[in-house]
């Protein structure tokens, strides 16, 4: 059986990583070098994530 967490990309990792130090995503924007709207709707589909 695949796992979400086996199918994310790079980014993707990088992004919840960060979600999970607690950066905001105007914090995260600046540290990847995307837009805050971009990291902002990463912020919303990583919301739906279990985590274990």
């Amino acid at each position: 059986m695949v796992t979400r967490a086996e199918t994310l990309t790079s980014r993707e990792l990088d992004i919840l990583r960060l979600i999970a130090c607690g950066c905001t995503d105007k914090e995260i924007a600046a540290r990847l070098g995307r837009a805050r709207r971009t990291v902002n709707i990463s912020q919303h589909w990583s919301a739906t994530w279990t985590v274990y």
